[in-house]
């Protein structure tokens, strides 16, 4: 859960982080699918993970459960080992993307004109 707190993940990624099998990862990911905690989108070959919980006691659940893991400094860990890991869908992992950098660009063309 942690892992999807900080951004959506693809089976092959948890898969590696965890070193367990894709098919092992995908039962659990659809029980947190059916639990009402996950929701699963794909995007070309891939399907995404993400935190999406569907009521109030869920979104407690979670918010507890995340809390948690931030008073022991774990999601940090998580963020550092996430980014390193080798495995997943490569637009997971660039960085801003064209628009965003024109954007910003516009922004501080912007600022120097004031």
């Amino acid at each position: 859960m942690g892992l999807l707190s900080l951004r959506p993940c693809c089976v092959c990624e948890l898969a590696a982080f965890f070193g367990v099998s894709q098919p092992t990862i995908t039962r659990h990911l659809q029980k947190l699918v059916e639990a009402g905690l996950v929701e699963a989108e794909r995007k070309g070959f891939f399907q995404l993970y993400h935190l999406a919980p569907e009521d109030e006691g869920a979104r407690r659940l979670l918010d507890l459960a995340l809390e948690a893991l931030e008073e022991r400094s774990e999601l940090q860990k998580l963020r550092t080992k996430l980014q390193n890991l080798e495995a997943g869908p490569p637009f997971l992992k660039e960085g801003p993307s064209r628009s965003q950098k024109i954007s910003k660009l516009s922004q501080a063309d912007s600022l120097k004109e004031v």
